[in-house]
């Protein structure tokens, strides 16, 4: 009886050791990241590491594999965002759609697939953009409407009455819209 309690307490220590190593180790691998990044703020060397700084050396590995696997969807169609160091907000687009493009920061640094040839591929956008400009949408054309629906789109939302059904009326609000919508809605992204 007693060996067996004997035992379980070896095994709870075992555990319970195992678990202060691994904290540990945690730990110190923490300060050695802190201490090797040396001159730039602790917590932008964090945000850096965990994908928050420059990300083109990643897209460009991305897209290499994606060339030499002959990968034309990732190639062609994946979207993709790049951040430079000019751009933190980065660019939107494909590989094909960078290889094409000068990108501030990053121009001619995404190498082009001469194995794959795509027929359709992500334009590049500056995510840096605000959307402006006049929808070719109209109001008028929104299914369903709602109030909520109408004032979403920067609409008037018209009750309805006796002889009319309710509507929606004025212009479409592009400075509303993030990237994909402001395109889906014929506004303008610059």
């Amino acid at each position: 009886m007693k060996s067996i309690l004997k035992s379980k307490r070896a095994a709870e220590m075992t555990i319970g050791t195992i678990i202060i190593i691994i904290l540990a180790l945690v730990v110190l691998i923490f300060l050695v990241f802190a201490f090797s990044k040396g001159s730039g703020g602790l917590f932008d060397n964090i945000k850096n590491f965990f994908g928050g700084g420059p990300n083109v050396d990643t897209i460009k590995n991305a897209c290499q594999v994606a060339c030499t696997t002959q990968s034309k969807y990732a190639f062609c169609d994946e979207t993709r965002i790049l951040k430079t160091q000019d751009k933190p907000k980065g660019f939107s687009g494909s590989c094909e759609g960078f290889a094409t493009t000068s990108v501030q920061g990053a121009s001619s640094l995404i190498p082009d697939c001469a194995e794959i040839k795509c027929d359709t591929f992500i334009e590049v956008r500056d995510l840096s953009g605000k959307c402006s400009g006049t929808s070719t949408l109209k109001c008028e054309q929104v299914n369903n409407p709602s109030k909520k629906n109408c004032e979403t789109l920067g609409c008037n939302f018209v009750e309805q009455g006796d002889s009319n059904p309710a509507a929606c009326s004025g212009n479409i609000d592009c400075t509303k819209y993030d990237l994909d919508s402001c395109i889906k809605s014929g506004c303008t992204w610059s």
